[in-house]
């Protein structure tokens, strides 16, 4: 133990040039493990922040369609299955259907100009190339049934969140 204490004290000016090679080392193998930990970091955050979006846009759609479907006048149940007809509740004729990133809401203007699609959601809700979709809507007995309520990301096809039936009974109907 003397022999030991008295070589520390004579070698106490630094590190060898082997124990500097070592930390280096270390060090090196450290940074690459963290540096090859990144991208599959970055890829799960990702993942997680589109998911919670696709929740998000697909609540607020929820939100939009009950407020729209569920003060409605009247339904064409003759419509087809993905643009459907109905009168909204200021009397206005309407049409619900998919548009090219989001369910459109197509209706005259209330002074007689030409109609316009609508998003029926703001733009703002939809981030990150999100898109919503429905496959089919359908009126029946007083309630609108709505199927497949899906969000995805641009040029997907898996969805990020969905719902498979949503009914709306529509208090608005005579």
């Amino acid at each position: 133990m003397k022999k030991i204490a008295e070589k520390l004290k004579k070698n106490a000016s630094g590190f060898s040039l082997a124990e500097a090679l070592v930390a280096l080392l270390i060090v090196l193998m450290v940074t690459a493990i963290v540096a090859a930990g990144i991208p599959s970091a970055q890829r799960a955050y990702a993942k997680v922040v589109d998911s919670a979006n696709a929740q998000v846009l697909l609540s607020t759609t929820v939100t939009g369609l009950r407020e729209e479907l569920g003060m409605a006048r009247e339904a064409d149940p003759q419509t087809t299955v993905t643009e459907f007809s109905f009168t909204d509740r200021n009397g206005y004729p309407a049409v619900l259907k998919n548009g090219d990133d989001q369910i459109q809401v197509n209706r005259p203007q209330q002074y007689g100009e030409a109609a316009t699609d609508a998003p029926l959601i703001p733009e703002r809700a939809a981030t990150d190339n999100l898109v919503i979709r429905f496959e089919t809507v359908s009126y029946a007995d007083g309630v609108f049934t709505i199927t497949n309520l899906a969000v995805t990301k641009s040029g997907y096809s898996q969805p990020l969140a969905k719902l498979d039936t949503l009914q709306i009974r529509a208090v608005g109907m005579k």
